[in-house]
Order: structure tokens, then C-alpha cells, then sequence
């Protein structure tokens, strides 16, 4: 089982309590909002729903208990014979399904039965090698199916549940805002995910038709940086040595222009059109017996290649290429003035039809040099990123995103929704963004809370867990990390003292809350990031009750940059009533100094490099940083 289990480094350019989320698992705007109209049928529909809850359709604990055991069978069957002995034992030491048979074939008590499920469910989503293959991945939703049947093991109790759930979430929806809450969001992903689960296909497909269906991330890459990959300038100096009507030509020609790539509006294959734009010089001496002409030539001469891009790769499109050449004879050379008269007659009626000629072979050669020169864009496959994040996904138990492919005039744009079944994406748009920027990102809070609550949610992680998990985000060369533009300056003398002297953190054991165990709001020009929890404990001391871990960021100037720079320290708050005992207090400082380091002082002040083919890599540095309602938005140039 080792090397399924070796860790794949990749790093993301977020705080690190963020990149727990995902690794554990994965000016002015003018914004769309959720109009009063779609909230108002969303709300009919949350409470049209409630009609079509069918009990018969509840999960059966028996019949999930059944299907529990044939996985387990199927993965036993599996990995005997496609690995070895040792490697089988291996797997089943590391997944402990037997606790679970135990526990079936025992009788233990349901509420037992699904925190076994939920416990080998846990160890199965974690971005470890081998954790996407099927038989596993089948283990693991039969695990969940489990846990769904021992939920809503009392039927008629569960119906009342769900009623009154979705009857509360009709009226919430009524009073929402324009731009929800983060809080109002994730309530309709918690009770869409009780109908995912609970098997009401009918109620939460009537609901999901109701909801607007946009996305949570884009990628925008601009017209700008792709011509800072696909330009080229031209300067090609060539000898001459040519036949034309009998006469043979030598001499130098130069070619001097410069290519360039233009985005064509387009859905689902991006069109990119490249065009060579050249000036041709010549001069020539032609030969035809005992005579000799010199002459000089100029022109123009276009070509271009259509390039056609999708997630299978980059596919061209013929070479179109046309030219236009004039030339002057300067000088007829021969001893005989009658014999220089007669070549100078002849040269003037064939020049017509020489050019002509001298076209066609220039368009060909230009042609055939300007096929040449870009097919090193064909063939490339574009979905090996598309299948590596997919293969991540696939351990952590994640949906892959849908993608929407398109162009407009300034920039490719590729929009992902990333949600589950049961989860709601954005429901507002982006923000419109500009157009002088090389790399857009944007992204909305649905996806670090689609993502944390379907991995992190209710999960007990110890301080080695999440270590293991930080070190699984460096890159595998850390040496070769970019460094950064701007050193954040310090807060006081404290800040220095801690930066200098590194802190001993005791172990520690944390409980991720079930309703957004990850907090990311990006709202009034602010990102607040953090955790929520239900239970902190450390050095025999615990803290049984709601706690929030999280730091604010803002976006700061640095000359033409800009990057996000902590807003004083790290806060540990406990919503809720109740005040701490003089223990709790005294845990408070230590929760505040185990995160200090998952919140650094800055992110995003470090440039972004982009690897180039044959000439230096282009690096990138964030100029534009906004957040709000919902939605960061970093531009790159």
C-alpha cells in the first residue's frame, strides 16, 4: 500500500487553514443579484416540496448494511488479484472495515454503526494515493449510505424533520437578501443535502430547477498575456537563388513583422487566430544569358492559422497566406545598347506575370514556414490538470466541477461550478472585471464551504493530522518558492519577538463543526478566513463548546502591487451564552498561539510564475484585489 499512499505535493497561494479545507478534503462592480422574483419562486418551491416527500423512499438500514458488506467483499476481491498479499493486508490494517462488520453482525446499537461508518467514511477522504480507485470509492459511499440509513432510521419522525425544515427555509428565503448571508447559503445546502441523503430525489430536483444555477470560480485569461506566449517578432534574412521564366534569380530577401493572436468570441471551443503580418524586401540580380538585370522588390505578406482549444487539446486549422510584391528594374547590363533595349522590352512585358509568380512562391514558402512554426501549439492535450484535480477529488470524496468554456473579445473565460447534489453554488454572478489584467481569479465562498462541509464537517482532527496535511501542500521544491515583493512590517516589538523565536506547540485535538466548519467570507472589502469548531482539547484540558478561529485580511498597496495583509492578530471567539470558566480562559491563549502560524501576516505577495516556451518565464504579480459581496477577485498582470 506505500506507494498508494505517498502524498502528492501541490501548494495553493491561501492561508494554510484554508488549504486544511481543500487538502484535507482540496473600483467598481456591477454584480447580478438574486432578484426578489427568484427568491420568491425558490421560496414557493421550498414549500411546494414538502408534497413531495415520499416516506417510502427513506433509506433502509438492512438493505445499506447489505450493500456494506458486498464493498467490503468487492475490495477484498479487487485487491487480491491486483496486488499483492502484503499490500491487501495493508489496506485493510489502514481502512479497519472490520469495526463496522463488528459492529452489523453484533447488534449494536444503530447511533454505534453509524459513527463506525462515519469514522472509516473519514479515513477514506484524504488526498492519499489509491483512495480514488472504484472499489474503494464504492466502500466509501456505502459507508455513507450507512450513516443516511441510521440518520433517518425513524421514517415518519424524518418527514416531520424535513417539513419542518424546508418550511422555515421557505420563510428564510422570503427575507433574504439581494446578496445572502454566507450563513443563509449554507442553510439551503444543509437542508438540499438532508434530501440528497435522506433519498428525496422528487422534493430536491422540484427545488434545485428553482435555484439559479451559476457558478462559484473563474478563470480569466487575457488577450494580453496570450499574446505575451503566442507573439513572436520576425526578422529572416535569406539568400535568393531562383528560376523564373527562364531567368535565374540571386540575390538576399528579409522578411521583418511581427505575429500576433486574436481572440474570436466563442462558446465551448475557444477560437484563437494567429497572423503573421511581414514586410519583404529583395534585392536581386537575373540572369538570362549574356544579360544581367539588377532589380529590387518590396511588399507585404500575410499569413494566419486558426487555432481551435478545448479541454481534449489544440487542434489547427490550415495556413492561409497571401502577399503582394512590386519590383523595380534598376539596371540592364550589356556592352550592346540594342541588346539592353531589346532586354529591357521583354523584362517590362514578362514583369506582369514574374510577380505574379514571385507571389505564389512567396505566399507558399511564408505558408509553409508559418505551418511549421505554430504546429508546435498542436497536439497539446489541455486535460491533464482537469485530470489530476479530478483524480484529488475522487479520494476526497468531491464531485468534479462543471465547466463552461467561452470567449469574448478581451479574454478566455472558464466558469466551474463546483457543488454536489445536494449543494447550492454562487447565487449572485461575478463581478465584471477589467480588461487590462493577464490572469483573472475569482472565486465565491460557496466553494471552500461545498468543499469543507462535505469533507470536514463533524470530523475530529489532532494537531499531527493537520501538520501531515500542511506538509502535503508545500511544493516539492520549496527552494524554488518565489519570494516575495513586500515582507509584511510588524506590528510591535511581540510580533518581531515571535517571528525570531519559534513557538513549541503542545498537541492538541479539535472537533470541525457540521455547519461551516470553514469560514470564508469575502465581503466590504474584507476576507475574513477560519475555522469552527465544536470541541478543543490540549494537555488534558478541554474546551466542549462552539469556537471560532479565524483572522481578517485587507488589501494593501505595495507600489503598483497588491496584497492581503492580516488585520491585527488571531481571534478566538465562542458564540453562544455563557461565560468561560478561569481553565477556559487560559486554553483561550493557547488555541490563539497552536493557529497562529496556519494565518500568516500576508498572502498573495508573491508573483506567479508562467513558464515560456523559448524565451524567458513571464512572471505576474497581483495589481487588483477586491472583495465583496461574496466574491474575491485577484487580477494578475
Amino acid at each position: 500500500m506505500r506507494h498508494w499512499l505517498n502524498r502528492k505535493h501541490w501548494s495553493v497561494g491561501m492561508p494554510k487553514v484554508v488549504c486544511l479545507a481543500i487538502a484535507a478534503l482540496l473600483p467598481n462592480f456591477a454584480l447580478a443579484e438574486w432578484t426578489q422574483e427568484e427568491r420568491s419562486g425558490a421560496a414557493d418551491q421550498l414549500a411546494a416540496a414538502i408534497d413531495l416527500l415520499d416516506v417510502e423512499q427513506l433509506p433502509d438500514l438492512e438493505s445499506a448494511q447489505a450493500e456494506f458488506l458486498q464493498a467490503v467483499e468487492s475490495l477484498d476481491t479487487f485487491l487480491s488479484q491486483t496486488s499483492s498479499d502484503a499490500n491487501r493486508d495493508a489496506w485493510f490494517a489502514y481502512l479497519q472495515p472490520e469495526t463496522v462488520i463488528d459492529a452489523i453482525e453484533s447488534g449494536a446499537s444503530p447511533a454505534d454503526q453509524g459513527r463506525m461508518a462515519q469514522a472509516l467514511q473519514h479515513r477514506m477522504s484524504r488526498n492519499l494515493d489509491g483512495l480514488n480507485l472504484t472499489a474503494l470509492r464504492r466502500l466509501r459511499t456505502a459507508a455513507e449510505h450507512m450513516q443516511a440509513a441510521v440518520r433517518f432510521r425513524r421514517h415518519d419522525q424524518t418527514i416531520t424533520q424535513l417539513s419542518t425544515q424546508l418550511d422555515r427555509l421557505a420563510t428564510r428565503v422570503r427575507e433574504m437578501e439581494a446578496v445572502p448571508s454566507p450563513d443563509d447559503a449554507a442553510a439551503l445546502s444543509v437542508v438540499m443535502t438532508m434530501l440528497e441523503l435522506s433519498d428525496q430525489e422528487e422534493a430536491l430536483t422540484a427545488i434545485t430547477k428553482a435555484l439559479p444555477r451559476r457558478p462559484n470560480a473563474r478563470v480569466m485569461v487575457g488577450e494580453n498575456m496570450i499574446n505575451r506566449v503566442a507573439s513572436r517578432n520576425i526578422q529572416r534574412c535569406q539568400s535568393v537563388n531562383d528560376c523564373i521564366l527562364g531567368t535565374r534569380i540571386k540575390g538576399s530577401a528579409s522578411l521583418n513583422g511581427s505575429v500576433q493572436a486574436d481572440l474570436l468570441p466563442s462558446q465551448e471551443t475557444i477560437q484563437l487566430r494567429l497572423t503573421l503580418a511581414a514586410n519583404f524586401s529583395s534585392q536581386n540580380v537575373g540572369y538570362n544569358g549574356p544579360v544581367s538585370v539588377d532589380t529590387v522588390g518590396c511588399g507585404s505578406v500575410t499569413a494566419s492559422r486558426l487555432l481551435l482549444i478545448n479541454e481534449s487539446g489544440i487542434h489547427l486549422q490550415p495556413v492561409a497566406a497571401s502577399a503582394n510584391v512590386h519590383t523595380d528594374i534598376l539596371r540592364i547590363n550589356h556592352p550592346l545598347k540594342l541588346v539592353r533595349k531589346i532586354a529591357s522590352k521583354r523584362a517590362a512585358e514578362q514583369k506582369p506575370q514574374a510577380e505574379r509568380i514571385a507571389v505564389r512562391k512567396l505566399e507558399s514558402q511564408v505558408a509553409s514556414e508559418f505551418d511549421r512554426q505554430t504546429a508546435e501549439f498542436g497536439g497539446r492535450r489541455m486535460d491533464q490538470p482537469l485530470n489530476d484535480l479530478q483524480v484529488i477529488l475522487q479520494r476526497l470524496d468531491l464531485p468534479t466541477p462543471d465547466r463552461q468554456l467561452y470567449a469574448g473579445d478581451d479574454f478566455v473565460y472558464l466558469d466551474l461550478h463546483q457543488a454536489a447534489e445536494g449543494q447550492v453554488a454562487a447565487l449572485t454572478l461575478p463581478p465584471s472585471y477589467v480588461a487590462n489584467d493577464y490572469l483573472s481569479v475569482q472565486l465565491h465562498e460557496s466553494v471552500i464551504d461545498n468543499v469543507a462541509s462535505r469533507v470536514l464537517a463533524g470530523r475530529t482532527m489532532t494537531k499531527k493530522q493537520l501538520d501531515d496535511l500542511l506538509e502535503s501542500l508545500q511544493p516539492e521544491d520549496a527552494s524554488k518558492q518565489l519570494p516575495p515583493f513586500i515582507d509584511p512590517p510588524e506590528d510591535s516589538e511581540a510580533d518581531a519577538a515571535d517571528a525570531s523565536e519559534e513557538k513549541l506547540v503542545e498537541p492538541y485535538e479539535i472537533d470541525f463543526a457540521r455547519f461551516r466548519p470553514v469560514i470564508f467570507e469575502s465581503r466590504d472589502n474584507q476576507l475574513r478566513f477560519g475555522i469552527r469548531g465544536t470541541r478543543f482539547s490540549q494537555s488534558g484540558r478541554e474546551l466542549a463548546r462552539p469556537i471560532e478561529i479565524t483572522a481578517v485580511y485587507e488589501p494593501v498597496k505595495f507600489e503598483d502591487k497588491v496584497y492581503l495583509l492580516r488585520k491585527g492578530g488571531v481571534d478566538v471567539d465562542f458564540p453562544g451564552r455563557g461565560t468561560l470558566s478561569v481553565s477556559q480562559v487560559a486554553i483561550k491563549g493557547n488555541i490563539q498561539t497552536a493557529f497562529a502560524e496556519a494565518f500568516p501576516k500576508a498572502i498573495l505577495n508573491r508573483p506567479v510564475e508562467i513558464p515560456m516556451q523559448e524565451v524567458e518565464s513571464l512572471l505576474i504579480y497581483p495589481r487588483d484585489i477586491t472583495s465583496t459581496d461574496g466574491w474575491l477577485s485577484v487580477g494578475m498582470r
